[in-house]
This record gives structure tokens, C-alpha cells and sequence, in this order.
């Protein structure tokens, strides 16, 4: 499944897709990627955030 990690770069916000197979990799490959804010789904549901 596609989700989608988004980041702040120059103040700016932007968002990269990562391929997953399940819900359960999104934490992990959140800890890999400092900087990570918020990942999401392409409909919008939020699976993680920083706040």
C-alpha cells in the first residue's frame, strides 16, 4: 500500500510516497526518516503524527 510521508523542506511542506506492505511498517520507517511530520494515505487518513 502507498503512503504518503510528509516533511518540511525550507519551511515548505512536501510529501514523498513510500510502497509499504502494511500499516504496521509505517512507525518503523518513521524512525528511519527524521523529519518526518505527518504520513498519511492517499485519501487523506492520517496514519501517524508528530502532534
Amino acid at each position: 500500500m502507498i503512503y504518503l510521508f510528509h516533511r518540511l523542506h525550507e519551511g515548505k511542506p512536501f510529501f514523498y510516497p513510500v510502497d509499504l506492505p502494511s500499516e504496521a511498517d509505517v512507525i518503523p520507517n518513521v524512525e528511519c526518516n527524521p523529519g518526518t511530520v505527518k504520513v498519511t494515505t492517499p485519501d487523506g487518513r492520517v496514519v501517524w503524527s508528530l502532534q
